[in-house]
């Protein structure tokens, strides 16, 4: 707007004595837009109802000042809070405000987000027996879902942000698979697949199996490099994909689809294999979960208390972990069986060390995702084989 125009429509009284009424006061955009067309008759009670309505919104979430024909030109945000009646609290959202020719005002808000829940609802889809989704954190680990009443594969997917696919890999199912409420279902914190390390396997092959990336695969389960897998463990590969089933040309029969990415191989054991990895007396403060696995503490406060080698073996992994194990290691047995101890305070062994049955190897603690120091605990896993103290 040239300067002469600015001067003319100063020395207009009518305009100005509007603008005086209008600057320093609590107004929203529309105001400063529609001020200019509030007179006297119908169209002041349209602009009045038109201000109610817009105000109920902007007062409570879009409030700023204008300093209409500052000499700054500039749009000054209200930082006294107590101009309202009650606490708007200190998070107020304030939309962007842009000066049309340093004359008029628009108002840019921030998207408004909805649920599947309302969208559902609005649509006239949403099946409200089925329970309502509710958003998931961020993780990197995977977790143990119990199935409950209503819930089907299809709405733990959009529950945890995952593929549909993700989930029936996992758990060696089918699309046309039967659920049972209270059935445990295990869940990848992204869509793709989990894979169990066996003799022989690299990161390499592992990434051309599922067609994924190496570099995605290290980063994603915080390997140091492609050498920094042990047999025992769970590889998580991002949008992998499992393999499709091998057909037999001259049969014309297709083997049966390739069982679950995580499929781990059962060794039978002698009831005398593994001794209780802590001291005695002691309890069992949760019994069989994932994976394979079971907690072990003591009465009282069992931080500290020793843990030991449940078999002979050679240390593998010694790490701490953020997804939830905290300070863990693994041991691998001479038959191929792996077991990981979790949650500890402390270890006393290094990677590479051979350990006797019995051999202190660290010390309970509540490292990791616990809850308190009543959380102590030795979160005990068996892979490879059942768990002998399972019940």
């Amino acid at each position: 707007m040239s300067d002469y125009l600015r001067r003319k429509l100063r020395s207009n009284k009518k305009i100005n004595n509007l603008f005086k009424k209008i600057k320093g006061s609590i107004k929203g955009p529309s105001l400063c837009l529609f001020g200019f067309l509030s007179k006297k008759g119908a169209l002041k009670i349209i602009f009045v109802a038109f201000l109610v309505i817009f105000s109920s919104f902007y007062v409570k979430n879009n409030c700023f000042d204008i300093n209409v024909f500052s000499e700054t030109k500039e749009v000054k945000k209200i930082e006294n809070h107590d101009l309202f009646i009650g606490s708007l609290g200190n998070n107020i959202d304030i939309p962007e405000v842009i000066l049309v020719d340093n004359f008029f005002i628009k108002a840019s808000s921030p998207p408004t987000t909805a649920s599947f829940h309302s969208l559902g609802s609005l649509a006239g889809i949403y099946d409200f027996d089925e329970p309502e989704i509710q958003a998931q954190e961020k993780r990197d680990s995977i977790i143990e879902h119990v199935l409950q009443k209503g819930e089907t594969l299809s709405f733990l997917a959009l529950k945890y942000n995952i593929s549909l696919e993700t989930i029936l890999w996992a758990n060696d199912l089918n699309k046309n698979s039967t659920l049972k409420e209270g059935q445990k279902l295990i869940i990848l914190p992204v869509s793709g697949v989990v894979h169990y390390v066996k003799s022989g396997d690299t990161i390499s092959k592992i990434a051309e199996k599922y067609r994924g990336k190496t570099s995605e695969i290290v980063d994603f389960n915080q390997l140091s490099g492609e050498a920094d897998i042990y047999i025992g463990d769970f590889v998580i590969v991002p949008n992998g994909k499992m393999p499709a089933p091998v057909v037999q040309k001259r049969t014309v029969v297709s083997t049966p689809a390739p069982s679950s990415s995580s499929a781990v191989p059962s060794t039978p054991l002698a009831s005398s294999y593994f001794i209780i990895p802590v001291s005695s007396p002691y309890i069992i403060t949760q019994g069989l979960h994932h994976f394979n696995a079971i907690d072990f503490s003591h009465q009282g406060y069992a931080c500290g208390k020793p843990v030991f080698a449940a078999a002979a073996g050679t240390v593998q992994r010694v790490t701490y972990s953020r997804a939830g194990y905290g300070n863990y290691l693994t041991i691998l047995h001479p038959n191929g069986v792996v077991t990981l101890y979790a949650h500890l305070s402390a270890i006393t062994v290094t990677s590479g060390r051979t350990v006797s049955q019995g051999d202190i190897i660290g010390y309970i603690g509540n490292s990791g995702y616990t809850i308190g120091a009543t959380g102590c605990h030795l979160h005990f896993e068996v892979r490879g084989a059942p768990n002998p103290f399972g019940r």
